[in-house]
């Protein structure tokens, strides 16, 4: 059965709320590594390049990981990851892109797997990284995380991204020229985070005694496929 995104909804609410009910010791003792009203930045990749192509193609899916960065100020992960839930299935308010990958998605491990659709649900909600930051630098580093990888699908590298709103990057694909250039509002934030990278690494390069010019070639990828707007105050 190939289903429809309201058929996908009508079936996780028969769950009579038990897909995302967070059980009272689900915190523990709340470590460190599950803080609670902490501003996080969290990565979600869904990989399908072990699929065979002419499978996934049914469902509208590539052999690459799909990647999505975000970030949030809610109670915990978990919270974040039930209002993903409620903007893709309930209120419809996610991007198009991200609604359509979600059902595409469900159907290729339900059809083609054989899956619990429950529990392909909860899979394609868990975020699989988190970084713990302040509340000025988790949406920086959100962008900045988008950028790099929207800079490694530009080089060919087997990936796409999905988080490309205004919000979620500094930088533009365009996909007729495989080449990146700024948003108007970001203008020198991208070469801004690259140099503060690149300056980190030869400290640690120096450090190690390592050759520093393999850290200049990492600069030239993640700048050489971004054209860049010159800032009127120059």
């Amino acid at each position: 059965m190939i289903y429809d995104l309201e058929q996908i909804k009508r079936r996780c609410d028969k769950e009579k709320g038990k897909l995302f009910t967070i059980p009272k010791d689900c915190f523990g003792k709340r470590s460190k590594g599950y803080p609670i009203y902490k501003p996080t930045t969290y990565l979600r990749k869904w990989d399908f390049r072990d699929g065979p192509d002419e499978v996934l193609s049914k469902y509208d899916l590539e052999p690459i990981r799909y990647i999505y960065c975000g970030s949030h100020t809610r109670r915990t992960q978990r919270d974040r990851d039930y209002q993903f839930y409620r903007d893709i299935v309930k209120r419809k308010k996610a991007s198009k892109e991200i609604r359509e990958f979600f059902v595409n998605y469900i159907n290729y491990y339900v059809n083609e797997k054989n899956e619990d659709i429950i529990e392909v649900v909860k899979r394609f909600f868990k975020a699989k990284e988190m970084i713990f930051l302040n509340e000025k630098n988790k949406n920086v580093a959100e962008r900045h995380i988008n950028d790099r990888y929207l800079v490694e699908q530009a080089h060919g590298k087997k990936i796409k991204v999905l988080s490309t709103s205004p919000k979620d990057t500094t930088l533009i694909l365009d996909k007729a020229t495989n080449r990146l250039k700024e948003r108007d509002i970001f203008i020198g934030e991208y070469k801004n985070s690259i140099d503060e990278m690149i300056t980190s690494y030869v400290v640690e390069y120096i450090k190690n005694n390592k050759d520093v010019a393999e850290v200049y070639q990492l600069m030239d990828y993640y700048l050489e496929k971004v054209d860049f707007i010159e800032s009127e105050d120059k």
